[in-house]
């Protein structure tokens, strides 16, 4: 299935004998098939899911420090990741927001 943004004004869309109604944002889900017809007729567009956040392992926590650097804890280096934040074990915590670390 596949999301689709409708082109504004239009309140549902047709594939053979199946009827999609447009909701109240705009969009209408569709099987594959029908999308690749609607997004080569009439202006509807593909609608990009939205990315899911990361699982978190348990007992862990996501944390940054103000000016992007990692951290050493329990023997073990936590480098930043792409968004800045490094995951440590929850027992780190404390122990680094003392040193200057939030959680995200």
């Amino acid at each position: 299935m596949k999301k689709l943004k409708a082109p504004a004004g239009c309140d549902e869309a047709n594939f053979g004998e199946l009827e999609f109604r447009v909701d109240n944002n705009g969009i209408i889900e569709v099987p594959d098939d029908a999308a690749e017809y609607f997004l080569g007729q009439g202006g509807f567009e593909l609608v990009e899911e939205e990315k899911q956040p990361p699982v978190q392992l348990e007992g862990h926590q996501k944390m940054m420090h103000p000016d992007g650097t990692g951290a050493s804890w329990g023997g073990k280096a936590y480098e930043p990741g792409a968004d800045g934040a490094i995951e440590v074990p929850q027992a780190a915590v404390n122990d680094l927001k003392s040193h200057g670390f939030e959680l995200v």
